[in-house]
């Protein structure tokens, strides 16, 4: 079943990649196709993809290291008001639509390499 959230995604919307193991934002990416499905594809067998490229990324060979971001006090974010009551829904697979002022902290958190981490 496809997630609800998947479907109003679009070709030219940005995407936040995050990394669920390491608690790590993977990048900023583009998407530059429309959705298709690999029928019969041995790794994605029916499932929907998107095509995407890399539009804001942290140093090559590194990540933003997320908790250390998100904890940090300058910051706050809508999507989670409650930094002491965080939950676990970033930390399996979930998709959340981020409001101009989240998506802009993370590009600047990813433009400053501040928060980098090699994971």
């Amino acid at each position: 079943m496809l997630h609800p959230k998947f479907a109003e995604i679009k070709k030219g919307d940005q995407i936040v990649l995050y990394g669920t193991g390491d608690k790590v934002l993977i990048g900023i990416f583009e998407i530059v196709s429309d959705m298709e499905t690999l029928r019969n594809d041995e790794y994605w067998s029916d499932t929907p993809i998107f095509k995407i490229k890399p539009a804001v990324m942290p140093t090559d060979g590194f990540f933003v290291d997320w908790k250390k971001l998100f904890f940090n006090d300058s910051f706050t974010f809508k999507l989670f008001p409650e930094k002491n009551k965080l939950t676990y829904k970033i930390w399996n697979h979930y998709i959340h639509t981020l409001d101009s002022q989240d998506f802009e902290t993370i590009k600047s958190a990813i433009l400053s390499h501040k928060y980098e981490t090699s994971a």
